[in-house]
């Protein structure tokens, strides 16, 4: 079962700027290798780089991913503790079948 989450995604401009949207992205969380708050993204969403309309309180998880030989992170909206229950939450549904 994979789970839904909001993904903050950089889009490499030709130029040095950058420039973030959010999108939905599902997740196996068997592939989760590990999980820890973002610090850089508050900072960016205080500097007004982040899309509008995210709550100026949010706070961001970059998650590690398994795949295979290599690895993999990405930057989810939301604190590592509600990002877990999430994930863990799709695997006791699994469970009881």
């Amino acid at each position: 079962m994979v789970v839904k989450l909001i993904e903050v995604h950089s889009h490499h401009a030709v130029t040095s700027n950058k420039s973030y949207t959010l999108r939905e992205v599902f997740i196996n969380p068997q592939r989760v290798v590990s999980m820890r708050e973002d610090t850089g993204f508050q900072s960016l969403l205080s500097e007004g780089e982040l899309p509008d309309g995210i709550n100026r309180g949010q706070t961001f998880t970059r998650i590690f991913l398994d795949q295979g030989q290599g690895g993999h992170s990405i930057v989810v909206v939301g604190d590592p503790l509600s990002v877990d229950r999430k994930l863990t939450e799709s695997q006791r549904q699994v469970l009881r079948g």
